[in-house]
């Protein structure tokens, strides 16, 4: 499997902000340990590549905010983060040239919140939704699975009406978590499903493997695209809120399990997961069941 990594990586960085550079030394420290995996360097993106996803009018304001360093609570800004959010889509679309073998881009800052014209939840641009739309000058159908505790708002809104992309998500109930209520499905190729406060493991992976499973079989994609969120685990409420109850290291490794019985090729993106403590277990757990 490939890990596309930079060290660059770490210099998207603010005092106190739980999106932190702490989070992919705590992953690699992991998966340093493990030979089978091989580290790339993320794609050099020209901006064509962002404005088959998003508006001239969002990359205009990221610029601007870089600039001035202008930004907000949850997303700040410093001179370079324009610059790292594009190396960050690159590692995205870097993951997807090597769908055939698997491949996980290990980068930040993450995505899934950023839709066509917005920002927002830690993200800037969506890392996964550039590459799926690469993804497709070779893949006529593409499903996207989300396992972060919120909704990617931003990917549902990219690719609603996209009939070449299945868009399902599992989170948590959005009246309970960031990004607060639902955002209303315009097409056939978009499932959510959201899970109560108190889920725990077993419901969850049952739910999971039974909705993951018939989207597959509806839909029939040639590629899997994995937003990859682990701040559903219970110790992440401390930092973004989580109040499910999946208290289990192994439920990760099951997920990656269920997605690679499918038999297809994949790519995952770094979503969430924020708990410094377990991040790195978690993630290794996804990977090694992913890759069976």
């Amino acid at each position: 499997m490939k890990i596309v990594y930079s060290e660059r990586f770490l210099e998207h960085s603010f005092p106190y902000h739980p999106e932190s550079p702490e989070r992919l030394l705590a992953i690699k420290q992991f998966l340093d340990k493990k030979a089978e995996f091989e580290y790339i360097k993320p794609a050099k993106l020209s901006e064509k590549f962002l404005l088959a996803v998003h508006t001239e009018r969002l990359l205009e304001e990221l610029k601007m905010r870089s600039q001035t360093c202008s930004g907000t609570a949850d997303n700040p800004f410093a001179e370079n983060t324009f610059e790292i959010a594009m190396l960050s889509a690159g590692a995205a679309v870097q993951a997807s040239k090597h769908a055939d073998e698997l491949a996980f881009s290990l980068a930040r800052p993450p995505g899934h919140h950023a839709g066509r014209d917005f920002f927002g939840g830690f993200c800037y641009l969506n890392n996964g939704a550039i590459a799926v739309m690469h993804a497709l000058k070779k893949y006529s159908r593409i499903l996207i699975v989300d396992f972060d505790v919120h909704l990617g708002q931003g990917t549902q809104d990219i690719f609603s009406g996209n009939d070449s992309v299945f868009y399902l998500s599992f989170h948590q109930d959005t009246g309970t978590i960031y990004p607060w209520h639902d955002f209303p499905i315009k097409d056939n190729t978009t499932k959510l499903v959201p899970l109560q406060v108190g889920t725990t493991d077993g419901q969850y992976l049952k739910i999971f493997r039974r909705v993951f499973l018939q989207a597959v079989k509806k839909f029939e994609p040639e590629l899997i695209a994995c937003s990859a969120g682990f701040d559903m685990f219970h110790s992440d409420r401390l930092y973004v809120g989580t109040a499910l109850r999946i208290e289990r290291h192994e439920t990760f490794k099951e997920i990656g399990a269920i997605i690679n019985s499918v038999n297809l090729p994949g790519f995952a993106v770094l979503e969430g997961g924020y708990g410094l403590e377990t991040l790195g277990l978690l993630v290794s757990n996804f990977l090694e069941g992913w890759q069976g």
